[in-house]
């Protein structure tokens, strides 16, 4: 797992197996959010799998799939309110890009400024300018 802490409520990493899930845990991680479909790849661990892992360890998983540069309105709006509950996030898809890009367009939403989600991203080697959006448009 390759690890990006976006920033102190959100990390992002590329897929996850079960082993990494006890990892995230003791890093204080409360929500799993997967942005991968599932049989994307012959060899990724499904969600049901994550998922089944994350609530022996106490922790919630909430699936949020979407294909490459697909990001909907809704797919914003669930991780929107994942994020107002305040509660440690770590988001997964095949490389990280997924999951930065929708951490970017949800911040982008809450007001955080442009510069600092470009500059954060691109921590996880993601470029999110062409994902920022006003905080009040639609996506």
């Amino acid at each position: 797992m390759k690890l990006t802490e976006l920033d102190s409520q959100v990390s992002v990493s590329d897929q996850l197996d079960i082993s990494d899930l006890t990892e995230l845990f003791r890093d204080g991680v409360e929500i799993v959010v997967c942005n991968r479909p599932d049989r994307e790849a012959a060899d990724q661990t499904g969600f049901d799998e994550i998922s089944n892992a994350c609530e022996t360890l106490g922790m919630e998983a909430h699936h949020i799939p979407f294909s490459g540069d697909a990001i909907e309105d809704h797919h914003v709006q669930s991780f929107l309110e994942l994020l107002q509950s305040g509660r440690k996030i770590h988001a997964y898809c095949r490389s990280g890009a997924r999951s930065s890009k929708l951490w970017a367009q949800a911040r982008t939403r809450q007001g955080m400024d442009a510069g600092e989600i470009i500059q954060r991203a691109g921590r996880a080697g993601v470029d999110v300018s062409n994902h920022i959006r006003s905080p009040h448009s639609q996506v």
